[in-house]
């Protein structure tokens, strides 16, 4: 064979090599798509409000008494929720209360105090987190809230990027 058909063979054959070594021996990083973190097992949370224009909830778990932390954790999702400008339209923003004998899902940027019953089921959610709720009830997404201004705005800012991401793909499919 000639020289020319040897180098045409190397040409195609070396980035696959290299590739190949690439993925074997991890030289490269994974890449990051999202900021939260997925749950391990599936939740679901039940009797979630269904409205149309909602395509995913901020929801949070609070304690029968809502104390400092649990006040700024709500302060919280609602900066988030006014930083997302023309998106907020899709966003809902709550926060679920677990009283005796039911279970509350407040509604945490309407100007009344809308209530709403869930089915009495076990949370087996964080207090110190925020969640990633879909329009069905399914609790996708987490991300913990430290309550210290540096690590909370970092999560706020991964937190934006995965929603504003979610809401260009769920109207790119709508």
């Amino acid at each position: 064979m000639n020289k020319t058909l040897w180098l045409f063979i190397v040409c195609f054959i070396a980035p696959v090599l290299v590739a190949v070594m690439a993925l074997k021996y991890s030289w490269l990083e994974p890449a990051q798509t999202n900021y939260g973190h997925f749950l391990d097992n599936e939740k679901v949370i039940s009797n979630w409000p269904s409205d149309q224009h909602t395509k995913w909830s901020l929801v949070t778990v609070n304690k029968q008494d809502c104390n400092q932390a649990c006040l700024s954790k709500n302060q919280l999702i609602k900066n988030v929720f006014d930083v997302l400008g023309k998106h907020n339209l899709y966003v809902g923003a709550y926060a679920i209360e677990q009283q005796t004998g039911s279970v509350q899902l407040t509604d945490l940027v309407s100007t009344e105090r809308a209530l709403h019953e869930l089915d009495q089921q076990p949370l087996t959610m964080e207090v110190d987190a925020i969640y990633l709720v879909d329009h069905r009830g399914l609790v996708v997404l987490e991300y913990p809230v430290t309550y210290q201004m540096q690590n909370d705005n970092e999560m706020k800012r991964g937190l934006i990027k995965d929603l504003k991401k979610l809401l260009n793909y769920s109207r790119s499919r709508a």
